[in-house]
């Protein structure tokens, strides 16, 4: 099924932190110059939220479609959707039958007909989950500025419109659900590679959503990164983002009237901080039950 929605006009929370905002100014000069833009990263580092956000600063009308491996080509350019079937009997004259059969079906522009023609900004979330001949598509649009259009009945070269952009988010090579992006067509993407962000970065991210005071929002955030083991990955735990977690966190801590700085939470607190962790962040509850006892540690 095909996922594809206008993007909201409200103002996204976005904190620029030097490291963010160093990120939104590449990404702008890329996008003025007619570049597509790839945000790559690690789930929970920000792709989405970046893209939106960057989407909404050109004050153009946006498209963001969410990548799926049961993606096809008509998806994007179009095909002959749906049928009608006529049948026609003629009886006028008894010992005469005539019967007159046609099936007709409608050609349906898809959605990147659309974007180019009107110069949308489409936002390609989730881009590399898309199969290989889907991603091929974008070849001619971002090379030629053409996209091609042969079909049996049906054959156009569409122009580009000069204020169509893309941005497109992915995910790290080999997670569970992707494909490789090409290489022809990642030649013709600027990738920036997102990481996890920096302590001071995820603290004042946490307190926007959660609006936390500093000192419990740091008490969160550096828990939270314990949990997901963000400063001392290994082998066998390795790191993994802790933005979500977080931000789940200081709002239960906010609106429960909890408090990690006060040492003020329920008995069955570890066992919360770990269904919000996740169960791959490789702790047990009593892990981060000692955590918490070792205040220097939060």
């Amino acid at each position: 099924m095909l996922s594809t929605a206008m993007i909201p006009t409200h103002a996204l929370t976005v904190v620029r932190s030097p490291s963010v905002q160093n990120v939104l100014d590449r990404a702008n000069l890329y996008l003025r110059h007619g570049f597509a833009v790839n945000l790559s990263g690690p789930p929970g580092v920000g792709k989405t939220t970046l893209a939106l956000h960057l989407a909404q600063t050109r004050g153009r009308s946006t498209l963001f479609v969410q990548g799926h491996s049961s993606m096809a080509i008509d998806d994007l350019v179009g095909g002959y959707r749906g049928y009608q079937y006529h049948r026609l009997v003629d009886n006028f004259i008894r010992d005469v039958l005539k019967v007159d059969e046609r099936i007709e079906t409608k050609w349906s522009s898809g959605w990147l007909n659309t974007a180019i023609v009107q110069g949308q900004i489409v936002i390609f979330d989730e881009f590399n989950r898309v199969p290989p001949q889907v991603q091929t598509v974008l070849l001619s649009v971002l090379e030629e500025k053409i996209l091609p259009i042969t079909r049996l009945g049906h054959t156009e070269n569409i122009k580009v419109h000069p204020e169509f952009r893309l941005i497109v988010t992915s995910g790290l090579h080999g997670q569970s659900g992707t494909y490789p992006v090409l290489e022809p067509l990642m030649d013709r993407l600027v990738t920036i590679s997102l990481d996890v962000p920096d302590e001071a970065t995820e603290i004042e991210i946490v307190r926007a959503h959660a609006g936390t005071t500093v000192d419990e929002t740091r008490k969160v955030v550096r828990l939270a990164r314990r949990v997901h083991n963000v400063e001392s990955g290994t082998t066998d735990n390795p790191a993994s983002t802790s933005i979500r977690t977080s931000i789940a966190l200081a709002q239960l801590v906010k609106s429960e009237g909890w408090s990690l700085k006060g040492t003020k939470w329920p008995e069955g607190f570890p066992s919360i901080v770990l269904d919000l962790a996740g169960p791959f962040c490789g702790h047990t509850v009593g892990d981060i039950r000692e955590f918490m006892k070792v205040k220097q540690q939060l």
